[in-house]
């Protein structure tokens, strides 16, 4: 691992820390060790954090891109079930690195997930993942690994949920959502989008451009979430009293 990787990944960890607070930032490193089986168990290789402006620093996306980190298993599994999230359709993982959450949504029950990443070398250690994990389970699931840009990818009329990870600046995020909210307004349909940002540094851009969407909040062992619905009528959860809805421990 080179020293500029090394830096970079320890000045991001550290400002991520000093920003969370104290103890969101215990519970963050509480749900890492719950999740440090997750390799081992599939076989494949998540963990380990990227820096996709090292990796492809000619590639014009990369200025815009925010180093990679996986989703942790807990948080995200019970997040989706206590929300209820659909899975029909597509799970669509904007930004998916090393495919984390891809696997993390067929094992919620997704048939069909699919990755968006603009990282080649990103894409291919996704599809090894997939392909070895895939192996492991005994149930099938269909998944693809695009290597395009998140702002301008192919979008599907059967893409329902969109994923989103801290995956890039304000700027991408605010393109690639124009772009499936013009998808919408082609193909009408009710979706879900799911913003995870321990920061919640770019909450503001989900909530200007969603302003048709009615949402909630959600902190599941210090992993903050943002859940974005078109359809409340569909959501088994009941109205929010306030914005801020707190999974407690008995829901664990």
């Amino acid at each position: 691992m080179s020293i500029s990787k090394v830096r970079n990944i320890l000045i991001h960890n550290f400002t991520s820390s000093t920003r969370a607070g104290f103890l969101k930032t215990v519970k963050i490193l509480f749900s890492r060790w719950r999740d440090r089986n997750f390799d081992r168990k599939y076989q494949v290789e998540t963990s380990i954090q990227e820096d996709p402006k090292l990796l492809e620093p000619d590639h014009p996306s990369s200025q815009d891109a925010v180093i990679y980190g996986p989703t942790r298993e807990q948080p995200f599994l019970r997040l989706f079930q206590k929300v209820n999230i659909d899975k029909e359709g597509t799970f669509v993982d904007l930004g998916c690195g090393k495919g984390r959450a891809m696997m993390l949504a067929a094992l919620y029950g997704f048939k069909q997930v699919k990755g968006v990443e603009f990282s080649s070398k990103l894409c291919d250690r996704a599809r090894d993942n997939l392909k070895k994990f895939s192996k492991q389970l005994d149930f099938e699931f269909h998944w693809t690994v695009l290597n395009e840009n998140m702002s301008s990818f192919s979008i599907q009329p059967d893409d329902r949920v969109f994923y989103f990870f801290d995956p890039a600046g304000d700027n991408t995020l605010k393109n690639c959502l124009n772009a499936i909210l013009k998808d919408l307004e082609k193909n009408p349909r009710s979706v879900f989008f799911i913003y995870h940002n321990n920061l919640l540094k770019d909450q503001n851009t989900f909530n200007d451009l969603l302003t048709s969407f009615s949402h909630k909040k959600y902190e599941v062992l210090g992993n903050s979430f943002y859940v974005y619905w078109d359809e409340p009528e569909s959501m088994t959860i009941s109205s929010p009293r306030s914005e801020k809805d707190t999974l407690k421990p008995a829901d664990f």
